[in-house]
């Protein structure tokens, strides 16, 4: 019994051994196909892998070049501000001087016409134009109490005007009575 059981073991380990050693075998062909694989991987990219730090490069630089140009359009739409900021402030300040201006010669204007009425005055009256002459001196001494009352250069024509309205006023009623 003793043989059977021994001869029993024996077969069993030897099973056991063909079965472990074919189980490593398989291992080992499985390791090394896997490695042949990888190997074969490994091939196949290895230009696609030298290139990345190249296309990394490449890329890095435009990105660089791309950012100085923005920095350099940045710099001239700020000149571009400063300068139309500086043309609108001229701009406005030629605007506020031609009003100014405008103003004034408009006040040259009307002080003109007023020195002038003196002469248009006397030519309405020696006509017989009474209302005319009354209406233009009624006019023009109340732009001289207005609008020109403190221009100092007329305030010997406002007296004269004065003068004249009271005298004109007088000869005016002698020829209607």
């Amino acid at each position: 019994a003793h043989a059977s059981t021994t001869s029993s073991c024996t077969r069993n380990q030897t099973r056991y051994c063909g079965t472990s050693w074919s189980n490593k075998d398989r291992n080992i062909h499985e390791f090394n196909e896997i490695d042949a694989q990888i190997n074969q991987q490994i091939t196949e990219n290895h230009n696609a892998l030298k290139q990345i730090p190249e296309v990394y490069s490449n890329v890095l630089g435009k990105i660089q070049f791309a950012q100085c140009k923005i920095k350099s359009c940045k710099e001239k739409i700020d000149r571009c501000k400063t300068s139309l900021q500086c043309q609108r402030d001229d701009l406005k300040r030629l605007y506020l001087d031609s009003v100014t201006n405008g103003q004034i010669l408009d006040l040259l204007a009307r002080i003109d016409k007023v020195r002038e009425v003196s002469g248009v005055l006397d030519n309405y009256i020696k006509c017989k134009h009474y209302q005319h002459a009354t209406k233009l001196l009624k006019t023009n001494v109340a732009l001289l109490e207005g609008n020109l009352s403190s221009v100092d250069a007329l305030k010997e024509v406002k007296e004269d005007l004065k003068k004249e309205k009271s005298t004109d006023c007088d000869s005016a009623l002698i020829p209607l009575l």
